[in-house]
């Protein structure tokens, strides 16, 4: 894949009116480095399902995903110079063919990752029957884990120089080239690695009191633990970190169903999430 940052904006010293504002080219102008920007995807994912029926009330479900994520990128960014093509400072006033873009193929755009997640969830699904009323029972236990190993890189255009200068070009707005080419030494610089574990357990009950009456109540509890830190990628010595948190989340849903014929089904339901730091 070719990564795009997308067209840098018209600054606010350009529109004059405090705001950044969309610039007047065309789509396909391209402001990266054709020669330098790319992002290469692996993923490769096995699940796995085992079936299994005890008689004709009991059944089992259990399901496996082991999956692994792997990506290497670099790109770049681009916004608009204070300065135009003569020098002078960008007004209101300055021609549309004088602004120029400088582009940025820097370290903060260039990482890499190898990810990977373990999942499991098993059901148990009883069908039985009581006062009258149809019950389909569910119940089930998940967990799951997943690791994120992520690293960045210094992409120093003048190694011979103290500090780390970032690759950069100018070129102008209504005419970027994307084929300029850069140099670069390009070293790793800081590593990311993170986890998090899921436990849960759940239980839902479906009624069927009559032909065209269902009724659904369900429960779940979740506990979500996750780690993470940053070290420096030579030494590994911890940068940031290490964090930690756990959460433990209940949640329920329910609903009432009304089906008057097997061409129709209307209902309604509520339910709860959550979104864990």
């Amino acid at each position: 894949d070719v990564t795009d940052y997308g067209q840098p904006s018209l600054s606010a010293q350009f529109t004059g009116n405090g705001r950044l504002a969309m610039p007047p080219v065309p789509a396909t102008h391209y402001y990266g480095f054709a020669n330098h920007d790319f992002a290469e995807h692996e993923t490769q994912i096995g699940t796995f399902r085992l079936d299994h029926q005890f008689d004709s009330a009991l059944s089992l479900r259990s399901t496996t995903r082991v999956a692994n994520y792997k990506r290497q990128m670099e790109a770049t960014i681009a916004d608009l110079l204070a300065t135009d093509a003569n020098g002078a400072a960008v007004t209101p006033s300055t021609s549309l063919d004088l602004l120029m873009v400088r582009r940025r193929h820097d370290g903060g755009r260039t990482r890499d990752n190898d990810d990977d997640a373990i999942i499991n969830q098993t059901d148990l699904t009883w069908k039985l029957e009581s006062g009258g009323i149809r019950h389909t029972v569910l119940t089930g236990l998940e967990l799951s884990r997943e690791r994120l190993h992520r690293w960045n890189y210094s992409l120093d255009a003048d190694p011979g120089t103290a500090g780390v200068q970032a690759p950069t070009v100018t070129t102008p707005l209504l005419n970027p080239d994307p084929s300029a080419q850069l140099s670069y030494t390009k070293t790793p610089n800081l590593r990311a690695r993170s986890s998090g574990d899921t436990a849960a357990l759940y239980a839902q009950d479906q009624m069927e009191p009559s032909k065209e009456w269902k009724s659904v109540l369900g429960l779940r509890w979740e506990r979500f633990k996750a780690d993470a830190r940053t070290s420096n990628f030579l030494a590994d010595a911890t940068t940031a970190g290490p964090f930690e948190r756990a959460d433990n989340m209940v949640s329920g849903r329910g609903g009432l169903i009304w089906q008057p014929g097997a061409q129709q089904s209307y209902y309604v339901s509520a339910s709860n999430s959550f979104n864990p730091s």
